[in-house]
């Protein structure tokens, strides 16, 4: 199977999503997709040798999925939990289309907002699940949203600084909100590809990057 994160021991294959393949691994307190190749960097990767079957199911769940999804594994990005799972607005809204503009024209070629767009990457896989599990998650979504829509007067008018803080606050609070802790090894923080930062899913550097 290669080192991929559902063939390393630490990953939690008991505990992972049956679509995409993500499921928390224990070492980097991440949640990742089964079929990251992450073996070469992470100084953590040991190689499972038991339930295979769960894990070549996990893989290939996880790589199916991306491709239906054009590579973007939505069940990390909580926003996207919120706008469109929830309130049902579609992924190709002007609010998403704008929060996207900035990420992409503003935060990821910044050294400024790496390690914000890091922790998004990080806890939003684990806010998205505990949105959706939650009682009263069309609130949720619905308090997500008022953020989402100050957010976008802001980036119309070019004050990104004040979007992005934004952007911080509202990640925060839901952290709160869920008792969601941030933690990240130092290796997985030396390796983070910025350039696919954001995403709600943590993506390590190429080899030649």
């Amino acid at each position: 199977m290669g080192n991929v994160c559902g063939n390393c021991r630490h990953f939690q294959i008991d505990n992972v999503d049956e679509t995409t393949g993500i499921s928390m691994c224990e070492k980097s307190c991440k949640y990742l997709p089964a079929d990251d190749f992450l073996g070469d960097v992470c100084r953590d990767f040991t190689e499972r040798r038991y339930d295979v079957y769960k894990a070549s199911r996990a893989i290939k769940n996880a790589q199916e999925y991306r491709a239906a999804n054009k590579g973007y594994t939505s069940v990390g990005c909580f926003i996207t939990t919120a706008v469109v799972e929830i309130l049902g607005m579609k992924d190709d809204s002007p609010i998403l289309e704008s929060l996207r503009f900035m990420r992409g024209n503003h935060m990821q070629d910044n050294p400024e907002y790496r390690d914000l767009l890091m922790l998004y990457d990080v806890v939003g896989p684990v806010l998205a699940k505990a949105i959706k599990a939650d009682e009263n998650r069309r609130s949720v979504a619905e308090d997500i949203f008022v953020y989402l829509k100050k957010a976008t007067k802001f980036i119309a008018l070019d004050c990104f600084d004040e979007a992005i803080q934004l952007y911080r606050d509202m990640t925060e609070a839901l952290m709160n909100k869920y008792d969601v802790k941030y933690c990240i090894g130092d290796e997985a923080q030396k390796n983070y590809d910025q350039k696919s930062g954001g995403h709600g899913a943590f993506t390590i550097k190429k080899k030649n990057q």
